[in-house]
């Protein structure tokens, strides 16, 4: 029996033997059924990617008593469809308080993908020579199913000390795309093929928090702990040889997520101290450890134990005071440290695996001035200190952060307020040869940078029906050190949203956000010098603008066909885009050869896609605890990108299942809805 179980099913029968029916306490719910045809052209699983719609009746309820002591409430959705979501609470006010939930999220990547491999769900994927034809492979849906049990119970009898438990347990299970080379010779080899790898995952929690609350001071010490399990330890397939290709005698192996257990012990308090001031802290330690048998890529065999261990520690305090009623001011210091002590492995090669750990040190100032005119003037200034271990091209990393924020409340129907903040990053890069090409590679994640972000919003409500905001975002990143690596980032965002309220006839919304984002890289191609100083045929420089343009606008209204909301008339539609463009241009075009050239390796189709949403429903309120609703929803989903244009399962003697292919679908959705409430 799953151990959420254990916690949950006593709650379930200790809740009904409260005196629920009391007459000082009163009992309400509602329930719904429904019924919903739908008729999906093209891909089902992304249009069901995270939800579950499909021909039927479904059904939900939920209910909630409420006396002077006690309480219980539960509610169902989606009764037996893979979006299915139960939960039940109660408990005695002041005293204590049990839960038990379970629901279930699926994650669909592809219906009707194909293999020719057997054993499509376990971990051992074999086939029979020779590859037949595509019309003979076998079919498959890549998805996952996550399920979650989780109970729990808090204890607050003892005022001022409190206690809580919570016992979650998760399973998801499915198959998932995975690429690997299976050519003639054990990984890597010539071939590569795309075949789904198994998930069996389990997780095993265990949440613990114990404290004192009274004013002035609030103390509590909480304990997580965490257990992960595979069921699988590698993803066994046959490899391919010969031609026409079939499979060899000895399987190939690659290794899979590997169990472990990880905890986290935390202190968390705070106390008021005089002058309107708070001290805050938080302090913890965490840690994670797995014992894996290493697979050995010459023989696809588990050797030694790979010992794996992670420790961490934060620390965090906060000093808030508002000594003075023109200023409030925030001081802080936080500390963050990861260090790696898993076994050090060296390979027949001498590669040796890197322990990678880094110290975060972080203090900051926050002054929030009220000044005359109704003006807030918010100033800011921290500093970060980050040291890496192991990460040999950038091994330190210094980050001045300012920032500055005004606001005007002169008006109660005006809200304006204007943000600047600048990131100026410095950074300690390694000593390298030049034949080295990490002499010139600066990674953006840790490379020096000036980063500087405007944002603007204005809140408008003229009356009390109607309102509208627009807010603006500018961002602009250089990295004016990088050699080779992202240059540069610039960023522009818009965002409209709008109100209104016509009486008691209908009510409007309307909104409209664009962001425009263009990136610039430099890269080198080369076979003998990595120094970008010098170009040729053969070892020269290129670089990308990447422009990628996202557009959503959208509205709904519901019109009041009836007095008293009986009859109600609701429209909605959404229209979401993005369109990116890659521009590529070698720097020394005599590297380009035949038909190339500047203009025509550019790629137009760069991660593009449209997706078109518009329901219209009727809802009917002949009283006050019935409801209906019947209506009709479209939705049209298109995507284009260059890597899956004129998409083929065989290409040479590389073999694909159809994962994320044809993604386009249009689904039409007719529902009905009946609601009682009590």
């Amino acid at each position: 029996m799953k151990i959420s179980m254990i916690i949950g099913i006593p709650s379930l029968i200790i809740l009904p033997v409260f005196p629920l029916f009391a007459a000082d306490g009163t009992f309400e719910g509602e329930i719904s059924v429904s019924g919903l045809l739908s008729d999906v052209d093209g891909n089902k699983a992304k249009f069901n990617e995270y939800r579950h719609f499909t021909d039927g009746v479904y059904s939900g309820s939920w209910v909630k008593y409420d006396s002077e002591k006690y309480f219980i409430k539960g509610l169902a959705s989606d009764v037996g469809y893979d979006t299915q979501k139960y939960e039940v609470e109660g408990g005695k006010y002041g005293s204590f308080k049990a839960y038990f939930d379970f629901y279930e999220i699926p994650h669909n990547l592809t219906f009707g993908a194909n293999a020719f491999y057997s054993g499509v769900g376990t971990n051992n994927l074999t086939f029979t020579s020779p590859i037949p034809p595509v019309s003979s492979w076998k079919n498959f849906d890549y998805a996952t199913m996550r399920r979650t049990y989780e109970g729990g119970f808090s204890f607050d009898q003892l005022k001022p000390f409190f206690f809580e438990l919570s016992i979650p347990h998760e399973e998801k299970t499915g198959s998932i795309p995975m690429g690997v080379a299976a050519g003639t010779t054990v990984s890597p080899g010539s071939s590569i093929v795309e075949l789904p790898q198994s998930v069996n995952y389990t997780t095993n929690s265990v949440n613990l928090t114990s404290g004192y609350v009274k004013n002035p001071f609030f103390a509590a010490v909480s304990f997580m702990y965490s257990e992960f399990k595979n069921s699988d330890s590698a993803q066994y397939f046959d490899r391919l040889t010969g031609s026409p290709l079939g499979r060899t005698s000895t399987p190939d192996a690659y290794s899979l997520p590997p169990g472990n257990d990880a905890y986290k012990l935390a202190f968390k308090g705070s106390a008021k101290l005089p002058y309107n001031s708070q001290f805050s802290m938080n302090v913890a330690k965490g840690g994670a450890k797995s014992d894996d048998n290493i697979l050995l890529a010459t023989t696809n065999t588990f050797g030694p134990i790979f010992h794996g261990d992670v420790d961490t520690n934060n620390y965090d305090f906060v000093l808030i005071t508002n000594p003075v009623r023109f200023l409030k001011a925030k001081i802080d210091y936080k500390y963050n440290d990861r260090k790696n002590n898993s076994d050090v492995i060296t390979s027949s090669d001498g590669v040796t695996n890197d322990l990678f750990g880094y110290r975060k040190n972080k203090i900051g100032v926050d002054l929030d001035w009220r000044l005359p005119a109704k003006f807030n003037l918010d100033t800011a200034y921290s500093n970060v200190n980050t040291v890496r271990e192991f990460r040999d091209d950038l091994p330190k990393n210094n980050d001045n952060i300012f920032s500055t924020e005004l606001k005007w409340r002169g008006l109660s129907f005006l809200t304006p307020k204007i943000r600047y903040e600048r990131l100026q990053r410095t950074a300690d890069h390694g000593d390298f040869a030049a034949s080295d090409v990490e002499a010139y590679v600066w990674r953006y994640d840790a490379a020096p940078k000036d980063q500087n972000t405007i944002k603007a919003s204005v809140d408008i409500n003229p009356i009390a029906n109607l309102n509208f905001t627009a807010g603006y975002k500018y961002v602009d990143v250089d990295y004016s050190e990088t050699i080779l690596g992202l240059k540069s980032t610039q960023s522009n965002q818009v965002n409209l949203d709008a109100g209104y309220t016509i009486g008691k006839i209908a009510k409007l919304n309307a909104y409209f956000d664009v962001e425009l984002k263009k990136d610039y890289q430099v890269q080198r191609s080369f076979v003998g010098t990595p120094d970008p100083s010098s170009q040729n045929s053969t070892n020269f420089n290129w670089d990308l603008t990447l422009k990628d343009n996202s557009y959503s606008w959208g509205g709904g209204t519901e019109i009041y066909l009836l007095p008293d909301d009986r009859l109600t008339l609701l429209l909605q539609y959404d229209n979401i885009n993005s369109d990116g463009n890659a521009d590529f241009a070698y720097l020394f075009t005599p590297a380009l050869t035949g038909r190339l050239n500047n203009d025509n390796i550019d790629i137009a189709n760069w991660d593009d896609y449209r997706l078109v949403f518009y329901s219209a429903k009727i809802r009917y309120k002949p009283a006050k605890q019935y409801t209906f609703i019947a209506g009709y929803a479209y939705e049209q989903y298109r995507y284009n990108d260059a890597q899956l244009d004129n998409y083929l399962q065989i290409q040479g003697s590389n073999y694909l299942s159809g994962a994320y292919a044809n993604p386009n679908y249009d689904a039409h959705v007719v529902f009905v809805e009946a609601i009682y409430k009590f």
